[in-house]
């Protein structure tokens, strides 16, 4: 596996253990909505309309589908799950860069 998905996947776990992740639909959407999420990452395998209606709870921003399965996703938090919110700003912005790269990587 690439080093900087290997390192994606590790920061998602440790946001988890730190508190500062919330998982699954319900949750993820709730983080959205209040504002407390500041950036959401979705699997690809995520249904078109779970991914539209967590854009949507965010309001368009900062929802992201990645290059990770579910499967993925859920090995690297420990729980299943398809999408993520990550709920803290450092975290998010480690995230979001490391996703850039891996995006410009596999184009």
């Amino acid at each position: 596996m690439n080093n900087n998905r290997t390192k994606l996947l590790s920061l998602l776990g440790m946001a988890r253990r730190a508190g500062k992740l919330s998982t699954g639909f319900e949750s993820v959407k709730e983080s959205a909505l209040r504002r407390k999420s500041h950036l959401i990452v979705c699997s690809f395998d995520l249904s078109p309309k779970t991914f539209k209606e967590l854009s949507f709870a965010a309001d368009g921003k900062n929802c992201e589908r990645s290059i990770f399965s579910m499967e993925e996703i859920s090995n690297a938090v420990g729980t299943k799950t398809g999408c993520v919110s990550i709920n803290d700003q450092g975290f998010a912005q480690a995230v979001n860069k490391l996703l850039i790269t891996l995006k410009e990587d596999s184009e």
